[in-house]
């Protein structure tokens, strides 16, 4: 519900095609929009690139679109049995290992190019 979380933090609630406030910083944007649409529209207000967020379903529809074109997994030390999956549906997708960057002792980033 993005009515409620925008209450908890505070922020204005607005779709995302419709004209932005002065202030964006403190507005949580919905939209319906297709993946591909939505990234074209963000290309087209000028933001080239931006970070998908988001559960299973949204990793899904976003690598299904085809519209990802990079992937950052945080690789950390800790073993559970239960969570949230990384993907809600069967998918294969090819990756390249482009970069590896130590984050603090235990915690590894990779930086992956979808192929």
């Amino acid at each position: 519900n993005p009515q409620k979380y925008a209450d908890q933090y505070g922020l204005d609630v607005q779709d995302i095609q419709a004209p932005w406030p002065a202030d964006p910083t403190t507005t949580l944007f919905t939209t319906q929009l297709p993946p591909q649409e939505l990234i074209q529209f963000l290309t087209d207000q000028g933001h080239p690139e931006v970070a998908i967020c988001g559960g299973g379903s949204i990793y899904n529809q976003f690598l299904s679109a085809g519209v990802i074109r990079t992937l950052y997994l945080t690789i950390e030390p800790i073993l559970f049995g239960d969570g949230v999956k990384f993907l809600t549906q069967s998918q294969v997708q090819r990756l390249n290992l482009q970069k590896s960057t130590q984050l603090d002792a235990n915690t590894v980033l990779l930086e992956y190019k979808l192929a």
